[in-house]
């Protein structure tokens, strides 16, 4: 296992003794640490404080990651496939053309985490906080999104075909030219959200909430509008032929 450590005053020299001897150090203070390239596969690191560390490149797949925190930490193209990180603080972290990959979030704070391109593909993000986080351009078909807080995320250029984001709370989430084709939506929140460009074909949007969203251009064919809420000014050359309508 390779770790390569910096002379820092925040972590402790001994757990990350412990760590590198045992690959396991639940409940570790490794804050500041510079972890990267570091092959830490299938390590235990729940509870651990990881604030501020550097784990560019580091390979994670398959940790014990629960309530760990991440806070400020760079994880660039990190290697987070099938870890379990319920619970996890990953506030402020870049997390940029990370692979999280089958991974389990659940109940993750990610709030204003950079996700750039970042490959959530199957993962399980049920619950979490994505508060402010930027997506751009990021890997989300076939997650699942079901009740996550998307407020003020930047979505655009995201791809989530066939994501599961039932009650997930999109308000002002830019989504322009997201691909939104096959999701779930049903009851999802996307008040004053821009979906200007957005691709939604097939996409269930019954019972949802697009109270001033920007749906300018926006192609409604096949959609499930049942029940939804389309009370906004924004639909400019919005196509709504062809979309499924009950009553809204």
């Amino acid at each position: 296992m390779l770790l390569v450590a910096s002379n820092g005053w925040a972590y402790s020299e001994a757990d990350l003794a412990k760590l590198k001897a045992l690959n396991d150090c639940g409940g570790c203070d490794l804050g500041v640490a510079n972890l990267t390239g570091a092959d830490l596969d299938d390590a235990d690191l729940d509870d651990a404080d990881l604030h501020k560390a550097n784990l560019r490149k580091a390979n994670l797949r398959g940790a014990n990651l629960t309530n760990a925190n991440f806070s400020d930490a760079i994880l660039y193209k990190a290697n987070f496939r099938k870890a379990d990180l319920t619970g996890a603080n990953f506030t402020g972290a870049d997390l940029g053309y990370a692979n999280l990959r089958l991974a389990y979030l659940g109940y993750t704070n990610l709030s204003d985490a950079i996700l750039y391109k970042a490959n959530f593909r199957e993962a399980d993000l049920t619950g979490s906080n994505l508060t402010g986080a930027d997506l751009t351009g990021a890997n989300l078909t076939d997650t699942h999104l079901r009740k996550a807080n998307f407020h003020k995320a930047n979505l655009s250029g995201a791809d989530l075909t066939g994501a599961d984001l039932r009650g997930a709370d999109l308000h002002n989430a830019d989504l322009r030219k997201t691909n939104l084709s096959y999701t779930d939506l049903r009851g999802a929140n996307l008040t004053g959200a821009d979906l200007r460009g957005a691709d939604l074909d097939e996409a269930n949007l019954r019972g949802a909430n697009l109270t001033d969203a920007n749906l300018n251009r926006v192609d409604f064919t096949g959609v499930d509008l049942c029940y939804a809420n389309l009370t906004t000014n924004n639909l400019k050359y919005a196509k709504l032929a062809g979309a499924k309508f009950c009553r809204t």
